[in-house]
């Protein structure tokens, strides 16, 4: 039996030793600015199914004080670059997973990158936290690092950590010129000057219509009770608009009553009268109408538009 349980414990402790997790850093001080990388490895069996949790664009850290012990704060300027994870025979057999993080930082401190989670066959765990001091320049011995002018005259700007910035931020650099540009073109393009459509009198819609009416040919194909129809309403519609009123839904005879009232010459009365009349036996009575008696209602309506039109219309044509 002991034999048995001691055989156990070396088994397990094998096991345990056989996953324990590394964790390797390029560089402990970094540089604002400077990618440094992070790397985690672990030797798993051959049918160990290993979940790692889910990271955003921030790799979790907490910025400490040198010289406490009290827990850091949230520090969420370590942004992480790329990354990628593989698993892979060594040439001893053995199985390994390993998982690369391209990181930068972009604020000062020390700072304590936090281990990242996992779990091997739902067996939960995770990797050693790492300690990284942050600085804006490399210190050399003997040399006092002074503060920053603000003159802003010469900049001495290390090739590299342009080039690592250009390399990793070109993607979303290009777009965001790309948007500014086309803002700053929709807010200073002169809109196009819209020329508004001339706003034609009561007196040339109405001749408009009457044009119309005419090139239609209505009468020449024997739809002479529909000719004056349309002759009869554009009357009523002009009357009615002209002297704000409503005849197009009035007889012949309230009508004369109602251009009475507006105090209309009555030579001009007879004529109106005369047209609504025959229009009305054309379309009650079925009468017919000669080309000739057509084409004198079709001057009698020009004559009482121009003598019924404002000073101003007629000057106009």
């Amino acid at each position: 039996m002991k034999k048995l349980i001691l055989f156990l414990v070396i088994c397990i402790v094998a096991k345990l030793s056989a996953q324990t997790p590394e964790v390797y850093i390029s560089k402990e001080k970094v540089i604002v600015g400077e990618p440094f990388v992070l790397k985690y490895r672990i030797q798993l069996d051959h049918n160990d199914k290993i979940i790692i949790a889910k990271l955003g664009t921030l790799f979790p850290a907490e910025r400490i004080a040198s010289n406490s012990k009290m827990d850091g704060e949230k520090f969420m300027q370590i942004e992480i670059l790329n990354s990628f994870d593989t698993l892979y025979l060594e040439k001893d057999g053995k199985h390994y997973w390993a998982c690369e993080f391209q990181l930068v930082a972009w604020d000062t401190g020390l700072v304590v990158l936090n281990g990242l989670n996992y779990s091997i066959n739902n067996s939960k765990s995770n990797f050693s936290s790492v300690f990284i001091e942050s600085m804006l320049m490399k210190a050399e011995k003997g040399k006092t690092i002074e503060d920053i002018k603000e003159d802003f005259l010469a900049v001495n700007a290390t090739p590299s950590r342009i080039k690592n910035l250009l390399k990793f931020h070109l993607w979303w650099i290009i777009p965001f010129c790309i948007l500014i540009a086309f803002i700053v073109y929709k807010l200073t393009r002169k809109p196009k000057k819209e020329v508004p459509e001339a706003i034609k009198s009561l007196k040339e819609q109405t001749i408009d219509a009457l044009n119309a009416l005419s090139n239609s040919g209505l009468w020449q194909k024997g739809e002479i009770k529909q000719h004056f129809i349309e002759l009869s309403f554009i009357l009523r519609w002009y009357l009615s608009t002209r002297y704000e009123m409503n005849l197009l839904e009035k007889t012949t005879q309230e009508t004369l009553l109602l251009l009475e009232a507006k105090k209309l010459p009555k030579e001009l009365i007879l004529n109106i009268l005369q047209i609504l009349n025959h229009s009305d036996m054309v379309k009650f009575a079925a009468s017919s109408s000669n080309e000739e008696f057509i084409k004198e209602a079709f001057n009698d309506m020009m004559g009482i538009i121009i003598a019924t039109s404002p000073k101003e219309e007629v000057d106009h044509e």
